[in-house]
């Protein structure tokens, strides 16, 4: 935005300054305005404006570059997504999703995705919701989409409880590819989060298992 600013700034610039630059050339250098018959002060004229405002044009072009640069900065961009699907992630929709989708897990521990499939429960298609979700957020980071260093504190904590109740234990059974998602991200977040953060939330995913138990 500040780029922007100096963008805009810069062009007022140049055109008060092509204005008074006329005024003075007129007034103190030519004696009046150059007419159609004096086709030297014309001549003059042109080189005196073009010797004004092409240097300020070469600013103003360097000026736009680095504001675009700016804009599409990689490291905006891919720190912006992360927020989005956070944004997402905490949406009323997901967050329904994830809640009714958990007790259902909760429920059924025993069953795997496709025989909840076939059940035609609408917590089954809760489940799919939040394994979509992180299918997309598994594929953001493996393209380098994504701005890593948010990932772990963002989403986690959340994802290793699904992966430890509901992933390792419903979804890898059935060989569907959406597994090998869920491996990698919990693979990936093993080695990016810090180890600290990790043992946590495996602590805590394992209390509602031995629950289970």
């Amino acid at each position: 935005m500040n780029a922007k600013r100096c963008l805009i700034t810069l062009m007022i610039i140049i055109i008060l300054g092509a204005t008074f630059g006329s005024v003075l050339w007129f007034g103190l250098v030519l004696n009046g305005a150059p007419n159609a018959g004096n086709l030297d002060k014309w001549n003059e004229y042109g080189g005196f404006i073009g010797g004004l405002i092409g240097p300020l044009l070469s600013c103003v072009n360097l000026l736009l570059i680095v504001y675009i640069a700016v804009s599409l900065n990689p490291s905006e961009s891919k720190t912006q997504l992360t927020l989005d699907l956070h944004r997402e992630f905490d949406s009323e929709s997901m967050w329904k999703a994830r809640t009714d989708g958990g007790k259902f897990v909760l429920q059924n521990p025993s069953q795997t995705l496709d025989q909840l499939d076939r059940s035609d429960n609408p917590g089954a298609r809760n489940i799919w919701m939040v394994i979509g979700f992180y299918q997309r957020l598994a594929l953001a980071i493996k393209n380098r989409h994504i701005d890593e260093r948010l990932v772990p504190e963002l989403f986690g904590d959340t994802f290793i409880w699904w992966f430890r109740l509901c992933f390792e234990k419903q979804l890898e059974p059935t060989g569907w590819e959406s597994w090998q998602r869920m491996e990698y991200l919990r693979n990936w977040l093993a080695k990016k989060a810090e180890l600290e953060d990790f043992l946590v939330w495996e602590r805590r995913a394992e209390k509602y298992l031995t629950k289970e138990e």
